[in-house]
């Protein structure tokens, strides 16, 4: 596999994450706007339900965010790739940094799913330059020492890093 292809898959996989993250995000307002029920609902149920919608589209917001920025970089480090101006030496540090981009991308959304299976309710992670990552989870209670623990252990075995900062959010 050459280094286009490899480019041409790590934008494809990316892409496919995004797409997914829109379904979701769309399943969950028509879900969250029904209540999941049919039939008619009452003004009092229905502010109950946008506050618990503005409470999860924290996590929605903060995921598509990411997810656009993260295309948006990988485009424009695509447009420096297919440039021909660019010398060998400078493109193989843009493909390097593409490469980074993307394998983070990819960490950053096995961590989610990883914990989400453990019982997070939502999780959004991030893996900063320095190799810190940052995750944030979910929950109206401070976390306790073993879900800590459970979350470090998860980072600690998707991206090898041990600089781990744990944020609770409702």
């Amino acid at each position: 596999m050459n280094k286009k292809q490899a480019i041409i898959i790590a934008t494809l996989l990316v892409l496919i994450v995004c797409l997914g993250m829109v379904a979701t995000k769309v399943n969950t307002s028509v879900i969250s706007k029904s209540g999941g029920k049919t039939g008619e609902k009452s003004a009092i149920s229905f502010n109950n339900n946008q506050k618990e919608e503005s409470k999860s589209n924290y996590f929605t917001e903060s995921k598509m965010l990411k997810e656009e920025r993260t295309i948006q970089t990988l485009e424009e480090l695509k447009s420096i790739i297919d440039d021909e101006k660019i010398d060998k030496e400078q493109k193989s540090k843009v493909i390097e940094e593409f490469k980074n981009i993307s394998t983070n991308a990819d960490k950053e959304n096995k961590i989610e799913i990883a914990l989400k299976g453990k019982g997070f309710e939502d999780v959004v992670c991030m893996i900063e330059k320095n190799n810190k990552v940052r995750v944030i989870v979910k929950s109206s209670k401070k976390l306790s020492d073993k879900q800590a623990k459970e979350i470090q252990d998860v980072v600690m075995s998707v991206t090898g890093s041990n600089n781990v900062e744990i944020e609770n959010k409702e």
